[in-house]
């Protein structure tokens, strides 16, 4: 976390009084913005909040000329995947699936989580105009 802080890469959602709500941290990794961790507190799930850190970490990427946003997720869980599907990000895998997030879903395997349930996804960038 302090990393992503140091990066510039940990968003925060807060409240009015300055509480947090949810957060994002991520790094850049050879061109592309990984998304190692989102969380929204559950009582504030389903208002924006996960969308809009999502939303900010796009943004970032663009600022930063990187050409792709990629994470991964639970391929089952009821929420994830979709959620993720319904801001551009497609499921990766065999030989599009980038070696940086490769190494991840090795790393999520040895850590012992079930390769059958972990999923690549990668969101593409358009260039900007500029």
């Amino acid at each position: 976390m302090e990393r992503c802080a140091a990066d510039g890469l940990l968003f925060v959602a807060a409240d009015e009084n300055d509480a947090p709500l949810g957060f994002l941290a991520a790094e850049a990794r050879n061109g592309a913005l990984y998304i190692g961790e989102i969380d929204v507190w559950r009582r504030w799930q389903g208002r924006g909040i996960g969308r809009a850190l999502i939303l900010a970490a796009i943004a970032e990427t663009r600022r930063r000329g990187l050409r792709t946003a990629t994470l991964t997720t639970d391929r089952f869980a009821p929420f994830n995947r979709p959620f993720y599907e319904s801001l551009g990000f497609r499921e990766v895998s065999g030989a599009l699936l980038p070696p940086d997030l490769a190494a991840v879903l090795q790393s999520e395997i040895e850590r012992g989580l079930d390769p059958a349930r972990r999923v690549g996804m990668l969101l593409r960038l358009e260039r900007s105009s500029r």
